[in-house]
């Protein structure tokens, strides 16, 4: 699995949030808020505590992320586009070759070790067959977007995805539950990793309701 965070904004998300808190509460202009705000130490940590606190979930919905996902199955973005306050764009199957990759479980749950080896290996057989198959289909003339129905729910593919910080914030909280799919928990404790450096504050506690 492989997770980048591509770009966030805006460049300062802690402080935005704070002048977005100040802005629901007073009547002077930004330039004077964004310069209270630099004023006072620590102001920007307590507002954006407060909005916590304060249940008041709506001001993170102005910070933006954008993130490249790869070498995941489509068994994981079956699951990641159920969240719907989210942009993705997924790796098509209609207009590209789909490649050898797949994503086999670890299979923790079989504590036989040599068990588990050929459980592992049996994924791998299976998946590599189904390959083959797809492309003798295409190289006997069907249509990429047929010979696909051949492939496996294993198969590696790649996705974007856009969303903003309440969403995020919503799927690193179901998603990292115990009970949450282990492929899936994976990527959310990727992207929990990866937005905590940009506003330590906001994702050091994700809220229970959020």
């Amino acid at each position: 699995m492989k997770v980048e965070l591509l770009h966030y904004a805006p460049k300062s998300p802690e402080g935005y949030i704070a002048m977005v808190m100040r802005r629901t509460r007073e009547t002077s202009t930004i330039a004077d808020i964004q310069k209270s705000l630099n004023a006072k130490k620590g102001w920007v940590e307590t507002l954006v505590r407060l909005a916590k606190r304060k249940k008041h979930y709506g001001v993170f919905e102005h910070i933006t992320y954008w993130f490249n996902i790869e070498q995941v199955s489509r068994v994981l973005t079956h699951q990641l586009v159920r969240h719907r306050l989210a942009s993705y764009a997924q790796l098509s199957g209609r207009l590209s070759n789909i490649d050898d990759g797949y994503v086999i479980p670890p299979l923790n749950y079989v504590s036989n070790s040599k068990q588990r080896e050929e459980l592992r290996q049996f994924f791998e057989t299976r998946f590599l067959a189904q390959f083959v198959d797809y492309k003798w289909l295409v190289k006997k003339g069907v249509k990429v977007e047929d010979a696909r129905y051949l492939l496996p729910n294993g198969q590696y593919t790649c996705i974007m995805l856009t969303l903003n910080a309440r969403s995020l914030m919503h799927i690193i909280k179901l998603r990292t539950a115990s009970e949450a799919h282990w492929e899936i928990r994976e990527l959310a404790g990727h992207l929990w990793n990866l937005v905590k450096p940009t506003a330590p504050t906001l994702f050091e506690l994700i809220p229970d309701d959020i």
